[in-house]
């Protein structure tokens, strides 16, 4: 990754796919990870994020913006990729916490909380947040 690219970005016409908005396939180990090894907070959202497109989203501060990798370039994101990948995330917690059957850990007292935590994240406002706790976590300045 060039440090040049990063403070003026490199014009490129690659676009990402528009299947950006498919769910990634995962595991059963990184479902187990998803639901288990994170806060149910903004910042344990930002942390579900990283693991699922750390290596493919980055912010920089110093163009105020968020870049996704296509084709191996970094382009600035203009079409709200990072808050569909965002969004991505919390529906895959949702899709691992039914295919972990969680209903087996957790008191009916938890699952609504859990439930209910769930469906806040998937508000604009909850999914921009969890954006900003991982502009700390996965910057490229």
């Amino acid at each position: 990754m060039s440090t040049n690219l990063l403070t003026t970005p490199e014009v490129c016409n690659a676009q990402p796919a528009d299947d950006w908005c498919s769910l990634p396939q995962l595991n059963e180990r990184e479902q187990h990870r998803l639901f288990f090894d994170f806060p149910d907070s903004d910042d344990g959202n930002a942390q579900r994020i990283k693991m699922l497109y750390g290596d493919i989203l980055r912010y920089s501060y110093t163009q105020r913006a968020w870049y996704v990798l296509v084709n191996g370039k970094w382009i600035r994101d203009t079409r709200n990729i990072a808050l569909r990948l965002a969004r991505n995330t919390m529906l895959a917690h949702g899709e691992a916490a039914e295919n972990l059957k969680i209903s087996q850990y957790y008191s009916s007292r938890q699952l609504n909380r859990w439930s209910k935590f769930l469906e806040r994240s998937l508000n604009v406002s909850r999914l921009k947040a969890a954006l900003k706790c991982l502009q700390i976590l996965n910057d490229f300045d």
